[in-house]
């Protein structure tokens, strides 16, 4: 490596960003992918754009009503993919797509052909891999998912906070029972192999009986995978969110409350739940292969298959490598000028040493529901983020740690509190 790039590496901590990313530390990147070529890919694709903001939104969005911003964002996509494509000698082969944002599908549909006909040409998509793209109810349509379903996409995941018309209310997001069951019906109908779902608890007007009676008309619905998650109000990070002032933060205790009625909910229905924060349908594929071995944990939530590299585009997105993780550049204008110059638009890099590097495996694997060395640091890290010690618990005569049950109910509300600083000192 450059003496210079170990210089300030040595200085920064393994992070680097701003003026500090030179031509030399972005090659970086460039060199770790092109030491891995045979390792499978996941891709992960950021659409920010929305028509609109719900209170709860927690993304990174942009509002716009201008046709031509999204078709830019999608040309421009394309440069940051061949950008990145130019380090392989062959097509990296892709065992996972996911496409994400607040409003993905507020692209327009010839929008959506162009930028999954770049990714066809970049890259070589494995038979089974799944193609998940994120979608507003209010803004799909038949014709719309019969095009997705057209180009190859075989998932859709709802984004969905909550049921309830007066959670929905609150928070500015309104989707009636009838439109997010027809649009259950269309996809079924259109062959796609999961349509999953989002639920968030910790919402304004949210109570313990509320979500339960929330749970019992998602097992209605019929999706085939929930993700649930809970809602941190941060309004110095999103404005919009001082829209729920008036209706003051949910207590610890009522969060817990909350997420015990939903796990127990979905597991008195005989749902299956996979890792810490997902529940999968009796009927779901998923069931008959989540054992110990095969379930993973990565940065967009839980998969079957093996570890990977994950390449992310648009603005905010994570690429992380065997080595190092690269965050892109949040505001979206920097973003387009990097790209436009044919530069790389991150803004920050994390070389990771090699305790970095088992920590971060160790935590992805308990994630996932499985055990780590009953020595590994990463239980220490945990421990001092606030996790309490009767949330682990010991297996294979000791030798190995995995999480408790009581860890299931409690971590989901010790990481996402944390996150962002771990994000921010060490992108764990």
């Amino acid at each position: 490596m450059n003496d210079k790039v170990v210089s300030q590496l040595m200085r920064s901590g393994g992070v680097l960003s701003g003026s500090e990313l030179s031509s030399e530390t972005l090659e970086l990147v460039a060199s770790d992918l092109k030491s891995e070529p045979l390792r499978p890919v996941a891709l992960y694709i950021h659409l920010p754009f929305t028509p609109a903001l719900d209170f709860s939104c927690h993304k990174l969005a942009v509002v716009t009503h201008r046709e031509s911003d999204l078709t830019d964002y999608t040309r421009l996509l394309t440069s940051e993919i061949k950008l990145v494509t130019a380090n392989f000698s062959t097509n990296p082969r892709v065992h996972r797509l996911v496409i994400g944002g607040p409003c993905p599908n507020y692209l327009s549909d010839l929008n959506f052909a162009e930028l999954l006909n770049t990714l066809a040409c970049s890259f070589d998509f494995a038979d089974d891999a799944p193609i998940t793209v994120h979608i507003d109810p209010r803004r799909s349509s038949r014709v719309q998912l019969e095009l997705l379903r057209g180009l190859g996409v075989t998932d859709i995941n709802l984004e969905v906070r909550d049921v309830d018309p007066r959670v929905q209310a609150a928070i500015g997001m309104t989707q009636s029972i009838g439109l997010i069951e027809d649009t259950i019906s269309m996809a079924r109908n259109l062959g796609f192999k999961s349509v999953n779902m989002d639920l968030t608890f910790g919402l304004p007007l949210q109570t313990a009986q509320s979500i339960q009676e929330t749970v019992n008309t998602i097992n209605e619905l019929s999706p085939d995978v929930i993700s649930c998650q809970q809602f941190i109000r941060r309004p110095e990070l999103f404005p919009h969110q001082r829209g729920m002032d008036s209706y003051g933060d949910l207590s610890l205790a009522e969060k817990l409350s909350m997420f015990y009625r939903v796990a127990e909910g979905f597991r008195a229905l005989d749902w299956e739940w996979v890792g810490l924060n997902s529940f999968v349908r009796p009927n779901h594929s998923w069931v008959g292969q989540t054992q110990p071995d095969s379930t993973g944990f990565g940065p967009h939530g839980y998969f079957i298959g093996q570890n990977e590299t994950t390449l992310g585009f648009g603005v905010g997105a994570v690429t992380e490598t065997r080595n190092l993780l690269a965050h892109n550049i949040l505001n979206i204008t920097d973003w387009k000028a990097h790209l436009e110059s044919k530069v790389p638009p991150y803004e920050a890099i994390k070389v990771m040493t090699a305790g970095e590097k088992r920590d971060r495996s160790d935590l992805n694997t308990l994630f996932a529901k499985k055990a780590v060395p009953n020595g590994s640091s990463a239980l220490a890290l945990l421990s001092d983020l606030g996790f309490p010690d009767y949330c682990f618990e010991s297996c294979d005569s000791g030798a190995n740690v995995q999480i408790s049950d009581a860890g299931r109910h409690w971590l989901p509300f010790v990481w996402p509190v944390n996150g962002p600083s771990v994000a921010k000192n060490g992108f764990l």
